[in-house]
């Protein structure tokens, strides 16, 4: 049985997918989310932990019309409109 994501948990992916230091190593949405392989924890240039998204996460919000992969390979964040 796959469990769902709540409104507020793709919304935490979608910020730690676009802007990863602004969620807190203690939020619980990225808690649930790293524990569903969306999210890890990584060292940030700064020499902080933040969270960044895996290639599950990154899958998930391209399927969701969040993210798209341009054609280098790189991956860009937008908004569906």
């Amino acid at each position: 049985m796959t469990n769902l994501l709540s409104p507020h948990e793709i919304a935490t992916l979608f910020v730690i997918h676009d802007t990863p230091e602004q969620v807190a190593c203690a939020d619980p949405g990225a808690a649930i989310l790293q524990r569903a392989d969306l999210v890890k924890l990584v060292p940030a240039l700064s020499g902080h932990i933040q969270f960044g998204t895996t290639s599950k996460g990154r899958e998930l919000l391209r399927r969701l019309g969040l993210a798209t992969v341009e054609s280098d390979g790189s991956e860009a964040s937008q908004l569906s409109r």
